[in-house]
């Protein structure tokens, strides 16, 4: 369990769209929805960076190449 956390935690604080610092862990558990809420992100966003399959966040505009 304890392996699982800190790993969590490193997967949390190493996804740069979010930008965030784990300060403490609470025993009460969350879900992706809750992150979802608490970041303003959508749960499909939080579900791809939990996956590591988010990209870097750059898209093209519409009507321009690559």
């Amino acid at each position: 369990m304890e392996q699982a956390i800190l790993s969590a935690i490193a997967d949390i604080e190493s996804a740069s769209a979010l930008n965030a610092r784990v300060e403490s862990v609470d025993s009460a558990l969350v879900g992706l929805s809750d992150i979802a809420e608490l970041t303003g992100l959508t749960r499909q966003a939080i579900a791809l960076l939990k996956d590591g399959a988010r990209g870097s966040g750059s898209v093209s505009r519409a009507g321009t190449a690559g």
